[in-house]
């Protein structure tokens, strides 16, 4: 189920990649995609993946932090 997610999602314009994570109980896909394209994917998984599930896939848009850093304490 996961995977066909993966297979959508990474044939839509402006998708730099996709994988799955979690797969155990639940999972998900992480996609690393152009703002613009957020609709396309969004229209990708209504057509191709909600109509043959029961549940529909749930898009959550995130945007990159800084990342993580190491700060010293003054001594």
């Amino acid at each position: 189920m996961l995977d066909a997610l993966v297979g959508i999602v990474t044939k839509v314009d402006g998708v730099l990649g996709a994988r799955l994570t979690g797969g155990g109980f639940g999972g998900c896909v992480i996609a690393l995609a152009r703002k613009q394209s957020t609709p396309a994917v969004a229209q990708a998984l209504r057509e191709r993946y909600d109509p043959a599930r029961v549940q529909p896939a749930r898009l959550l848009q995130t945007s990159p932090g800084r990342g993580a850093s190491v700060e010293f304490a003054a001594e």
